[in-house]
């Protein structure tokens, strides 16, 4: 059983990052609220690597993986070189606003990606292929993100994303299972179905995804968790951990509201942080709290549903 790592995508924070100052302040900001890890991604390349690495230092911060999507918005040497020097793990890429019509431009594709694969691969970074929701469409009777998978070398990773495969016909723990080794990076995300045959992305722990047996998948397949909040665009602001605990205030204080806002939803994302021989080990998202509802009015006891059940797959 591999041990579950928790970070923040910064894509739930990119209208806070585009400028170094700003990139500094929110970096900080996320740090306070508990996590230890990110993943790169929306940072101008009008910000100097250099401070880019700085700020992430300066915070605490470790950078598990970035994500530059194809076509990509510089040349792939510049996306590794930023990657080197911000020590990540992992350059994963989307295609993205591509979308793949045959086999050909698959195959075309696919002989560009292993060049971006063989420049990161010679930084000592692993490449990794994250599907989108339309890659897990079949293309003459094969899922194109099977294909992708297959004309990539063997070491190239899958980043795998839980809300962009509902609905394609193969369950979450089925995919774990089946690239079980070759996945180390998750991103959750829940949905809600709507009207029509649609659905909605919304906040983690406020859908319909049952969480308990993708943990147990993640926890066999998945090093690494990334937790891509659905915040984008500035709906929904952050704060720091809510410790869900014996309530001792000693061993986990209730902290004051510190909130980074973005935009103008007074809506904040609370956390549960187990805890354990006095360290905390693991740092699980729950879910915003709606308008109107403050840190007083609401505790660890209240989380119902989608929350609880969320907390519980963890905890």
């Amino acid at each position: 059983m591999r041990t579950i790592r928790f970070g923040i995508h910064l894509s739930s924070v990119t209208p806070f990052i585009q400028a170094e100052e700003e990139l500094q302040h929110t970096l900080q900001k996320l740090a306070s609220i508990g996590y230890s890890t990110v993943q790169l991604y929306g940072v101008p390349y009008s910000i100097p690597d250099g401070a880019v690495a700085s700020a992430l230092q300066e915070a605490g911060l470790t950078c598990a993986a970035m994500q530059e999507d194809y076509p990509f918005p510089q040349p792939p040497e510049r996306v590794v070189e930023r990657a080197a020097a911000c020590g990540c793990q992992y350059l994963t890429t989307a295609l993205f606003p591509l979308q793949i019509g045959d086999v050909y431009h698959l195959e075309h594709v696919a002989r560009d990606l292993e060049g971006v694969y063989n420049l990161a691969k010679a930084k000592g970074i692993t490449f990794s292929f994250h599907p989108r929701r339309w890659d897990f469409r079949p293309l003459e009777g094969t899922p194109i993100y099977e294909r992708m998978l297959a004309l990539l070398p063997q070491d190239a990773q899958l980043t795998y994303s839980v809300y962009s495969s509902l609905g394609a016909g193969s369950t979450p723990e089925e995919i774990l299972e089946a690239y079980a080794g070759r996945v180390d990076l998750v991103h959750f995300k829940d949905r809600r179905k709507m009207s029509g045959n649609r659905d909605m992305l919304v906040p983690l722990g406020e859908g319909e995804v049952e969480w308990g047996p993708i943990a147990a998948a993640c926890q066999k397949a998945a090093a690494h968790i990334h937790v891509d909040v659905h915040g984008k665009a500035g709906r929904y602001g952050l704060q720091r951990p809510l410790c869900f605990c014996t309530g001792d205030r000693r061993v986990c204080p209730r902290p004051a509201p510190d909130a980074l806002r973005l935009g103008s939803y007074p809506g904040k994302l609370h956390f549960i942080a187990r805890h354990g021989r006095g360290r905390v080990p693991a740092i699980v998202p729950v879910l915003p709290v709606g308008p109107g509802v403050s840190d007083d009015q609401r505790s660890p006891g209240q989380e119902t549903g989608g929350k609880a059940a969320l907390a519980e797959a963890f905890l």
